[in-house]
């Protein structure tokens, strides 16, 4: 169940991203949403199918995995709560966008540092460049719609990559 738990987390994500940032971008319409549930529904779909049997060692693992995640997702969320205050305060909600894309940036490498796993570094690379590229682009609405799509297509790429290469490939093993 662990390959679908980070399936389904990741390609909700990139969901979210794709769903609020074109809406709030002003592109966002019926047809694009219902292109973030058919994304969202074929990795799911394809981590179902590759789960592997889940043994005594598995189920342990998967709880030490578990706590950690929660640790750092936690840190993340108090990161980007911090930083949309911030933001508010100095009336700059307009950045709010690629501060988020830094901060999961930086959750990502956590996780590859704590699991570990080269393709979050990868992952965390990829958000962090897209991130500050987001603080030098002008216009809200183009700013906005970069990290939105760029994003959900990072995380969507990472989901792609789990279900492709083995565990022990991800590793580095």
């Amino acid at each position: 169940m662990g390959l679908v738990y980070a399936v389904a987390t990741i390609a909700s994500y990139g969901a979210l991203w794709w769903v609020i940032g074109l809406r709030a971008a002003g592109h966002g319409s019926a047809l694009s949403d219902a292109v973030a549930v058919a994304v969202l529904a074929l990795l799911l779909a394809a981590a179902w199918r590759r789960m592997p049997d889940d043994t005594a060692e598995r189920k342990r693992e998967r709880a030490r995995r578990g706590n950690i995640i929660g640790i750092v997702t936690g840190i993340q969320a108090v990161l980007i709560l911090t930083a949309l205050h911030a933001l508010r305060l100095t009336q700059r909600t307009d950045l709010l966008a690629p501060v988020v894309a830094v901060i999961v940036g930086l959750h990502f490498l956590a996780f590859a540092r704590l699991f570990p796993a080269w393709l979050y570094y990868l992952t965390s690379a990829l958000l962090l460049t897209l991130g500050v590229t987001g603080f030098f682009l002008g216009d809200g609405g183009v700013r906005l719609l970069t990290l939105a799509l760029g994003s959900s297509g990072i995380l969507w790429a990472t989901c792609v990559a789990v279900l492709i290469w083995p565990e022990t490939r991800r590793r580095g093993v």
